[in-house]
């Protein structure tokens, strides 16, 4: 998927459709921001998914699950990166209304948006179908250097990373099991277009499955390249104990 010949197509698709003029031009907005496709790769790093409703000729929307200390970060998500996709609003798990959950806590929040052709194009970007399993695979997608960016790797470590105290490691790791050995050596190089350098940690023999190590040398350039932009309640992922307030995330989407 070629990035700048793709949001021709797209805007081809939403003429074609049933858009409202209004609805073509935000989208035009969040095509050509590069920010904002930042975000969203970044978040497809993480936890975020991109899914399809049954039949393959449909289109793909959004989705993220996290747990329910992440609410104001899903919140901000909904008003921000998401916003032009009409995010629905947050649903608990468990549902307290039900008479069934009565007495429980909540564990996790989840949203989605609305199906979208420019979300399709993601989708065929970063899955491919595993004929043995019958379901796609996600996968790192073949430009993901060009549209990875800071703001990726801020929402990357946000939800997929953590920060390994235990003895003389305190350094990033990334948690990257769900990608082949070569993906991850991929997501290395992406790491070294920002100087960051780092090392595979086997994360299962059997299974042959990789964490991404970030060199301990590096988490100065790492701090120095995210912490004005990554909300102070994350700052411990980055090592840093602070009571100070931090910034919000903030992306302008029109």
């Amino acid at each position: 998927w070629v990035f700048f010949g793709a949001i021709i197509t797209i805007l081809f698709i939403f003429d074609s459709s049933n858009e409202t003029h209004s609805e073509m031009l935000c989208m035009s907005c969040v095509l050509t921001n590069k920010q904002v496709i930042g975000s969203i790769t970044g978040c497809m790093l993480g936890d975020g998914h991109l899914r399809k409703n049954n039949t393959m000729k449909s289109n793909a929307r959004y989705s993220i699950t996290m747990k329910y200390t992440m609410k104001n970060y899903l919140e901000l998500l909904q008003n921000t990166v998401f916003h032009s996709f009409n995010p629905s609003k947050l649903y608990a798990y468990p549902n307290l209304l039900l008479p069934q959950h009565s007495g429980k806590s909540i564990e996790q929040f989840h949203f989605s948006t609305k199906t979208s052709p420019f979300l399709t194009e993601l989708h065929n970007s970063w899955y491919a179908w595993n004929e043995e399993k019958g379901k796609f695979r996600k996968i790192i997608p073949v430009n993901i250097k060009t549209v990875f960016t800071v703001e990726s790797l801020v929402h990357w470590i946000i939800q997929d990373a953590y920060y390994d105290n235990y003895g003389r490691t305190k350094t990033l790791i990334f948690c990257t099991e769900s990608f082949t050995k070569d993906e991850c050596v991929t997501l290395q190089e992406v790491l070294l277009m920002y100087n960051l350098q780092s090392t595979l940690k086997v994360r299962n023999t059997q299974l042959n499955t990789f964490r991404i190590r970030l060199s301990k040398t590096s988490m100065t350039a790492l701090i120095n390249l995210v912490l004005d932009k990554i909300p102070h309640e994350f700052h411990y992922k980055l090592g840093i104990n602070t009571n100070l307030p931090g910034p919000s995330l903030n992306f302008t989407i029109c």
